[in-house]
């Protein structure tokens, strides 16, 4: 605004001047009424234009206000534009927000019940439902299952009870069968003495070898558990577990017998643990069938080795007072001990040893000594006795060791005198 000039004041207009007085009454209204004063104004500058220029010189109208520029709309509305402008913003937010919210959350389980209208918490209460009926229903299944589950302990408990009895009354039949078995064993005992006595009485009447052919019919349909008072012949073994025939030789049980070399020995485990041969002829009668006799008592072992005629086939034995074989879980091992006789101690060495064949090593060398000798025996690194060995058909053995021999023969064959090349006859 300008500073006052320094001059006196201008001669009060006329009265009659309308226009001036319209300016001068409406001045108060202006304050009142912002918008009513902008119109008036307005209309009061176009009526000050009409003035001549003497007037318009007039220092009196140079303190009035200037002409106010005319505002546009957007000027004019700018806040209302801006306070529109955030609510749309805010109602585009909303719809998105809401959009994602139906369209991502729950879309899962629209596409499960097929409706996008079914409300969360509805849905929530429906889920609840279907819980507690399912609850309700594994709650009743398992109730049944307990139910079944006493009945079948309880039937579990009565079969253990009657197989309690079954195996009771079991034990007293085995009781009594092992008694029986045991007064078959005296009466067969005492039976075999009272023939004996018959037959060697001078007062008998019949032919006593009739009378022995029908006791050893009679023997053989019944079985024995050894050779013990049998005659000479093939016999029918009876032990506790097992029924065989073998031959008897003076009372002595034969379970391996080699004379012609018509049955090869080279074998492998299964056929020594069964058996193999001909009993009238050569064989080994198995450890199955060895080991039911050894456990009805102690027993001896008896070697008898025959050589060829350039040696005068002559027949000499060793004989062992201590003879048992261990199981096959221990590989049949051997103890043997207690030499007496006229062949030589041959069998002491292998004394404690494990036996071996060509599919089972189980001595002490390196190597298996069955494959390389060609037989089956109770190796230990060597062997001082082979009657497993191959069977010569002369006194010499092909290869050293690869033979029937015995090592310790008394008297001096074959080219050394442990006999090492000297192949045996029987």
């Amino acid at each position: 605004m300008s500073k006052t000039p320094n001059t006196s004041l201008p001669p009060i207009p006329n009265t009659d001047d309308i226009t001036y007085i319209n300016l001068k009454e409406r001045q108060p209204q202006r304050k009142a009424n912002k918008t009513e004063s902008v119109d008036v104004n307005m209309a009061e500058y176009a009526t000050l234009g009409e003035r001549n220029e003497e007037e318009m010189k007039n220092p009196t109208y140079e303190n009035l206000p200037k002409k106010p520029e005319e505002k546009s709309f957007l000027a004019k509305n700018k806040w209302k534009i801006i306070i529109a402008g955030a609510v749309i913003v805010i109602l585009i937010a909303q719809c998105l927000v809401i959009g994602l919210a139906r369209g991502g959350v729950f879309q899962e389980y629209n596409a499960q019940t097929g409706s996008g209208t079914v409300d969360k918490n509805v849905c929530q209460k429906q889920d609840l439902w279907k819980m507690r009926d399912n609850i309700k229903e594994d709650s009743s299944n398992l109730t049944n299952d307990v139910v079944t589950l006493k009945d079948d302990i309880s039937t579990l408990t009565n079969n253990v009870s009657l197989l309690k009895d079954d195996v009771s009354s079991m034990e007293n039949d085995i009781s009594s069968l092992t008694n029986d078995v045991l007064s078959l064993k005296e009466d067969i005992s005492t039976l075999k003495n009272d023939i004996s006595a018959l037959l060697h009485k001078p007062d008998v009447k019949c032919d006593n070898a009739e009378l022995r052919d029908d006791i050893q019919k009679i023997l053989a349909t019944v079985g024995v558990p050894d050779c013990e008072n049998q005659q000479d012949g093939r016999v029918n073994i009876r032990t506790t577990d097992r029924i065989f025939s073998t031959q008897c030789i003076n009372g002595w049980l034969v379970f391996a017998q080699r004379f012609d070399g018509s049955v090869d020995f080279y074998r492998n485990w299964e056929d020594y643990k069964r058996g193999f041969g001909n009993i009238d002829g050569e064989y080994f009668l198995g450890f199955n069938n060895i080991l039911s006799v050894l456990k009805l008592g102690s027993y001896k072992l008896r070697i008898e080795l025959t050589t060829w005629p350039d040696k005068g086939s002559v027949t000499k034995y060793a004989e062992y007072s201590t003879f048992d074989l261990a199981g096959e879980s221990e590989q049949y091992r051997i103890t043997v001990s207690g030499y007496s006789g006229t062949a030589g101690d041959s069998m002491t060495y292998s004394n404690n040893m494990k036996f071996s064949t060509k599919d089972k090593d189980h001595d002490k060398w390196s190597d298996n000594s069955a494959t390389t000798y060609l037989g089956a025996w109770w190796y230990k690194d060597y062997t001082y006795a082979h009657l497993y060995g191959p069977y010569m058909s002369s006194s010499q053995c092909d290869v050293r060791l690869k033979c029937m021999y015995w090592a310790n023969w008394p008297q001096r064959i074959g080219r050394s005198h442990n006999g090492g090349n000297y192949s045996f006859k029987e």
